[in-house]
């Protein structure tokens, strides 16, 4: 039997009747390529302020016959959820392409507390949405399997693996996760995909919950930041990403472009308030390979570069050893030479500038 079901980053529970369950859950060779988002195992995009995070996570499920599917979301603080508006996914690749990113390739006594207390409860287009707080570990076996129950499903599946994974986020403060219960018909369906908007100081995206599916998958992140990955002097940022992964990651950062709230309206209406006077960088974050993390994405934004993360590439001339090139990706609109002129005179201590982009605005 085809399983229907794509690998997630959370805890999913995939129904496949209404009687039983299963549970799944340096310097070389370089040279560019367009960004290309792919068909998702996995698919966000990420808008953060510096204070709060929107994640809008896509959903596209084909399944064989008759199934539920339930999501289970980790998040820092209290979400709210909603259902996003169009396509936020086709709006930001058309974004990506009119922006030009590339990628460069590398070859018990007192008063008892409810173990789970229910935040939120309620239907969100296709979504059956319950936004909870997990007080006592103990009481989240009992409370999945009532949830299941409460829908007339016998859920007789064990879920050690999927518990483990809860217990881990809780004993790291994460207290707070989101079921996403979708019904499907025998039949491919695309799903609306839900918007978290939540409290956060640090932009996070939660890769260890994939650790339950065991599988291998892609992870897209499309991401709209207040600056710019990959050129912090002290590398922290590329540091932080390269703490997820347990094996040597084939992950791509692409270069980053500046973009402005009107062209984020189609992605999510409330980007202009949501970035206030803000620099907006875009930049997509690639993974590819094992579901087998060690960390979650929890990276400070607050120090990113205000400018954009440009590729420049060493063309060598076989004929003279000394007679290579260096010769930036792309070009950089007024604006983008602006911020960079603008951080130069900042935070030239803080973040790397490439001497082929410092000799555009020194001109």
């Amino acid at each position: 039997m085809k399983q229907g079901v794509r690998a997630v980053f959370f805890f999913a529970l995939c129904l496949w009747s209404l009687s039983a369950a299963n549970l799944f859950a340096d310097k070389g060779q370089l040279w560019p390529v367009p960004v290309d988002i792919s068909e998702p195992s996995q698919k966000a995009i990420i808008l953060h302020n510096g204070l709060e995070e929107i994640l809008i996570l896509g959903t596209e499920i084909a399944a064989d016959q008759e199934i539920g599917i339930l999501e289970f979301i980790p998040f820092p603080s209290e979400p709210n959820v909603s259902l996003a508006e169009g396509n936020p996914f086709e709006a930001a690749s058309r974004l990506i392409e009119k922006k030009g990113l590339q990628f460069v390739e590398q070859s018990k006594g007192g008063e008892e507390i409810a173990p789970v207390e229910v935040r939120f409860s309620g239907q969100v287009g296709l979504h059956d949405v319950a936004v909870v707080q997990i007080r006592d570990l103990a009481g989240f076996s009992d409370w999945v399997r009532s949830y299941f129950n409460s829908r007339g499903i016998d859920l007789t599946a064990a879920f050690d693996t999927a518990y483990a994974n809860a217990a881990d986020y809780i004993s790291r403060g994460f207290d707070y996760f989101v079921f996403d219960y979708v019904p499907l018909a025998s039949q491919s369906q695309s799903i609306k995909p839900l918007v978290y908007r939540f409290e956060s100081s640090r932009l996070y995206y939660p890769f260890k919950t994939s650790n339950i599916t065991g599988k291998e998958g892609t992870v897209d992140l499309i991401l709209f930041l207040p600056g710019s990955l990959g050129l912090l002097t002290n590398r922290s940022d590329t540091t932080s990403i390269y703490s997820i992964f347990n094996v040597w990651p084939n992950w791509d950062l692409s270069s980053s472009a500046k973009v402005y709230p009107n062209e984020l309206a189609v992605i999510w209406p409330g980007a202009q308030s949501f970035f206030s006077n803000q620099k907006i960088y875009l930049q997509v974050l690639k993974y590819s390979g094992a579901y087998d993390f060690r960390n979650d994405l929890l990276l400070d934004v607050s120090r990113l570069a205000p400018f954009p993360y440009k590729h420049i590439l060493y063309k060598p001339d076989y004929g003279n050893p000394l007679g290579g090139k260096y010769s930036l990706v792309g070009n950089l609109s007024r604006d983008e030479l602006a911020d960079v002129a603008e951080a130069y005179a900042k935070g030239k201590d803080t973040w790397y500038f490439d001497p082929e982009i410092l000799s555009l605005i020194q001109k």
